[in-house]
């Protein structure tokens, strides 16, 4: 008889001791709280023997999450998960010392024969097992929006089982086990409910928590138009097994410093409006002080969203960014495209953009002059114009 997909994932669960947990790199609160839930959940599923996350940005994200716990195996780099093998056949001559030297850039391996000289065609070169036997990846379409995390380790995605877990209608269904589900409108509200179903005992105290400030950020404090009642049903049960919503308020919304009161000024007094758009800005300088603009920015956005009546026009944020990797380039946030609908995905598309979360893309346009800054927007807006046909 045939396993259902939730049977299916249990038995994942079961026979595979060794997980890796990743999402992509271009994190969302919603994701970040979900894999740390989802960290939580499976240690204590497998008796406190906690899975290892794999976050890049894990420091930079513990400074706006401070209130979260802490991760003891959340690793910043995938390095060393496979070893290699030297193999020597000694049917025929036995090895009596091996010994090894480093200098000059190379790394010398000394093998001392017990008679005569070594024949070459003993030796093989072999890899060895992962240090991991399972990765579960967050709500990633596809591998190409893991970015670098793929490109540097595409040899784990290729020799390792893979589940897949999100709510993205145009998931790419990679993996051994896809658990796909678009009628869910978080990756928060797709876990919370396969975590209840899988064992609710296990969703209480630190993963609640996580769960339910993976959920408020998804749902911008469940002020969405995509909330439904199961959003609710699932918050509640964070709420009375943990989740503190009290205190994720306070520390995500309610909490002001007077710099960040500043520039969310800045913002007002820049927007500006026509018949198709609402927009308005922030500038390289006035971002310095911030470690992490793609968050800050997500929340400046969420706050002018709910702040404005929009009417049937599409509010826009743009800010600049610039790194030694990708060079010069203008990142926006985009409110009212539903990812829903397929002119909305392919309008994203041709963006080249990425949805944050039901109704809200990120994008960015490249290779743009940081000295003619408004320049760049105009440009942009007019790129906009052209995907929304």
């Amino acid at each position: 008889m045939m396993l259902s997909k939730e049977e299916q994932f249990s038995q994942f669960l079961r026979n595979h001791k060794n997980k890796l947990l990743l999402t992509k790199d271009e994190i969302s609160g919603d994701l970040f709280g979900s894999l740390l839930a989802w960290g939580f959940f499976l240690g204590r599923l497998d008796g406190k023997k906690y899975p290892a996350l794999y976050l890049p940005r894990y420091e930079e994200l513990k400074k706006l999450y401070h209130f979260l716990p802490e991760y003891s195996l959340a690793i910043t780099s995938i390095s060393g998960v496979r070893d290699f093998i030297l193999s020597f056949n000694t049917e025929n001559n036995d090895i009596k010392d091996v010994r090894w030297r480093k200098e000059n850039g190379h790394l010398d391996i000394i093998i001392t024969p017990d008679r005569g000289s070594i024949d070459p065609r003993d030796f093989s070169f072999l890899p060895a097992k992962f240090s991991y036997d399972l990765l579960f990846v967050l709500g990633a379409a596809d591998f190409n929006s893991l970015g670098e995390t793929y490109e540097k380790n595409s040899d784990l995605f290729f020799e390792l089982p893979i589940v897949n877990l999100d709510n993205n209608p145009a998931n790419e269904s990679y993996a051994q086990l896809n658990m796909v589900d678009p009628l869910f409108n978080s990756v928060a509200e797709l876990s919370a409910d396969l975590m209840i179903r899988t064992n609710p005992e296990a969703v209480k105290g630190e993963v609640a928590q996580c769960l339910l400030t993976a959920l408020v950020e998804a749902t911008d404090n469940f002020k969405s138009l995509k909330v439904t009642p199961k959003t609710f049903e699932i918050a509640s049960f964070l709420m009375e097994n943990g989740g503190d919503h009290q205190k994720i308020v306070n520390a995500l919304y309610e909490t002001e410093s007077l710099y960040s009161l500043k520039l969310w000024g800045k913002m007002l007094q820049r927007l500006e409006e026509d018949d198709k758009f609402v927009w308005s800005y922030l500038t390289e300088e006035e971002l310095f002080c911030f470690d992490f603009p793609k968050i800050v920015m997500k929340r400046f956005f969420v706050r002018l969203k709910n702040y404005l009546d929009l009417g049937n026009r599409k509010l826009l944020l743009f800010w600049p960014e610039k790194s030694e990797e990708e060079g010069n380039k203008i990142s926006y946030f985009l409110f009212k495209v539903d990812r829903d609908r397929e002119e909305g995905r392919e309008m994203v598309k041709r963006l080249k953009g990425e949805f944050f979360n039901s109704e809200m893309v990120l994008a960015a346009e490249e290779n743009l002059d940081p000295n003619n800054f408004i320049n760049a927007i105009q440009k942009t807006k007019n790129k906009i114009v052209e995907a929304i046909g």
